[in-house]
């Protein structure tokens, strides 16, 4: 391998690490607020909202993400 070319898997190696970092870290997010919620801890339900779109988001990468390493080996 050229040493482009491992410069390039670590690349990928730390974004993929850094979005399934990204979704863990927003359903323990989520979680928490679901606990606030369900207790009256917490009165809007915005917040939970957006970390579902955000957790939504971070699936979608991961999932594009999956898709090039298999079409480009």
């Amino acid at each position: 391998m050229s040493k482009r070319s491992v410069e390039l898997q670590e690349l990928k190696a730390k974004n993929r690490q850094g979005l399934y970092l990204e979704v863990q870290t927003t359903k323990r997010q989520i979680e928490k607020l679901r606990l606030d919620l369900a207790f009256g801890r917490a009165k809007q339900t915005s917040q939970l909202k957006q970390l579902k779109v955000r957790l939504a988001r971070a699936k979608t990468l991961i999932g594009q993400l999956a898709n090039q390493e298999q079409n480009h080996g």
